[in-house]
């Protein structure tokens, strides 16, 4: 009588140095991140903000009409008490009252912040990786990865917002700096 023992051991490992590790552990960090433009951040001295939208400006804000023209805000000519003026006797002068379109309220993010998102960020495929070094005690690797974009709302494609707002792209690189933990492999802060 012969006994065979057999062990079995998971194929993976979360601590292997592999691009399927660096990319699961990556995913973990980017799923609860969105990718968004603050537009209302160029109107903080321009006019009235309040609370989000409509906005009335009463100068010409560049950016906001990026957005009017990626048909995200419609914008309808006004008038407003001017914001910087230190007339006692103030009196409206012609602005512009932007407000959301249905296709902006699909991707206005809502209060406190209104900033309008296009998409997820993942890591689609780990590109390279450094040899894991020791860093001040802790064994750190950085990896260069392609992103892909989940949800990608078409008007990010605009190309005068993609430039002004630096939208991420799908098919762009991102990199990450990667620690080596008891558990396996974590994001670093």
């Amino acid at each position: 009588c012969s006994v065979i023992s057999l062990t079995l051991t998971g194929c993976n490992n979360p601590k292997d140095v592999s691009k399927s590790n660096f990319e699961r552990v990556i995913n973990d960090q980017l799923k609860t991140q969105k990718l968004c433009v603050d537009p209302l951040k160029w109107v903080m001295f321009a006019g009235n903000v309040g609370n989000g939208y409509p906005v009335v400006v009463t100068m010409k804000v560049p950016e906001l009409d990026l957005f009017v023209h990626a048909g995200l805000l419609s914008a309808t000519p006004s008038m407003a008490l001017p914001t910087l003026s230190t007339e006692l006797n103030r009196k409206p002068v012609p602005a512009t009252s932007y407000a959301l379109t249905e296709k902006g309220k699909q991707s206005d993010e809502g209060p406190p912040n209104h900033r309008f998102c296009y998409g997820v960020p993942e890591a689609t495929k780990a590109i390279e990786y450094t040899e894991a070094a020791d860093f001040f005690g802790k064994h750190i690797t950085r990896v260069k990865f392609e992103v892909g974009v989940k949800g990608f709302a078409e008007w990010a494609s605009d190309l005068a917002v993609a430039q002004r707002f630096k939208v991420v792209k799908p098919g762009s690189q991102g990199v990450a700096t990667l620690e080596l933990t008891s558990e396996g492999w974590r994001a670093r802060e």
